[in-house]
């Protein structure tokens, strides 16, 4: 029986993450997109990323 599961969610130490990574493949691209910019918007405005050009 395959385990219909990505990968990196065997490897995973944090459990909100697995349970992010088991979401994230539901999406649809254009979601995935907007989470990514919410996620670099935040680290942004904490002064954890630079600013991209």
């Amino acid at each position: 029986m395959v385990l219909k599961i990505p990968t990196a969610y065997l490897y995973c130490d944090e459990d909100e993450l697995a349970e992010f990574l088991l979401c994230w493949t539901h999406l649809r691209k254009a979601d995935k997109k907007e989470i990514g910019l919410v996620v670099q918007n935040r680290l942004f405005v904490k002064g954890l990323l630079e600013k991209k050009s």
